[in-house]
């Protein structure tokens, strides 16, 4: 009877063992998927077609000015300062994203219009993993869509800290430059309608 008990207490044991173990590997595999996971978004409010969004510097919450020297990708963009750094990048693309969709990012226009609405960028980290040849970059950056008459969050955005790959990349201000560029369309991505296709046009009244 005590050999038994014995061999029933084993198997007990064991089995607790078991899923331990099990249990341990699903806690795991959960941390790894969850520092994986991409870029997440909210569902946007439809904005109408050609509504003014203003996209303010982002803010930088690194704690680093974040210059990018000697980048050639920057021929890309116009910027109204000789010294820039990683924000205006992203600011520029972001603006650069929402046009090509169909928004503007100038402010009041001619017609009187003012803004609908206002692209917050919060820059949490950014940091490259090398000064000069970086293979890589750590990003961490938020997004909010406000309402100007309301205040009300029509929409956020959020690229969770991990890191964004710069292959081939010499100069370490295109490596900023590519990232950023990844970044913002990725996270921008539900935010950012494909343009309608324009409608087929004809050279004429077709054969009678």
């Amino acid at each position: 009877m005590r050999r038994v008990g014995d061999l029933r207490s084993a198997h007990i044991a064991a089995v607790c063992l078991g899923f331990a173990v099990f249990l341990g590997f699903a806690v795991f595999f959960g941390f790894a998927l969850a520092g994986c996971a991409g870029p997440s978004a909210s569902n946007p409010v439809p904005l109408a077609y050609g509504s003014i969004v203003v996209v303010p510097r982002p803010t930088n919450l690194t704690g680093e000015e974040l210059v990018v020297s000697g980048a050639t990708l920057l021929e890309d963009y116009v910027f109204g300062a000789e010294r820039i750094t990683v924000p205006d990048v992203l600011q520029a693309e972001a603006r650069r994203l929402l046009e090509r969709a169909g928004f503007s990012t100038g402010g009041a226009l001619a017609s009187g219009r003012g803004p609908a609405a206002e692209l917050i960028l919060t820059l949490r980290r950014w940091e490259p993993d090398a000064s000069v040849h970086a293979s890589r970059i750590v990003v961490a950056l938020g997004a909010e869509l406000v309402e100007v008459k309301t205040h009300r969050v029509l929409w956020s955005g959020d690229h969770p800290a991990r890191p964004e790959a710069s292959p081939g990349v010499v100069v370490i201000g295109d490596a900023h430059v590519l990232v950023a560029r990844r970044v913002m369309a990725s996270l921008l991505v539900s935010l950012v309608p494909r343009p309608e296709p324009e409608p087929p046009t004809t050279n004429g009244p077709g054969p009678q």
